[in-house]
């Protein structure tokens, strides 16, 4: 890596497999909840099913995330987030 900003995208793409897998290899992707444009470095992974409640920790589990979303989601599933956030 020649710059400090390949540096961190490498170790970001190392940190995060189940990230890059849900990226499907574009740039950006839409947070599931809010809409927001996403960069892989800015996204989290959030567990559709949350695993506090039976869900598992494997990307078909995963859903590309902002950090306010996943935050304010918590432990609740997806459905019934989306039904609070209207």
């Amino acid at each position: 890596m020649k710059n400090s900003k390949n540096k961190k995208l490498h170790r970001t793409l190392k940190a995060k497999p189940a990230l890059v897998r849900l990226f499907g290899g574009r740039k950006h992707r839409p947070c599931t909840y809010c809409g927001v444009t996403l960069s892989v470095e800015s996204a989290t992974f959030d567990h559709v099913k949350p695993l506090s409640s039976g869900g598992y920790d494997k990307t078909k589990n995963g859903a590309i995330s902002c950090k306010s979303c996943n935050n304010r989601k918590g432990s609740q599933t997806k459905e019934d987030f989306l039904s609070r956030m209207k």
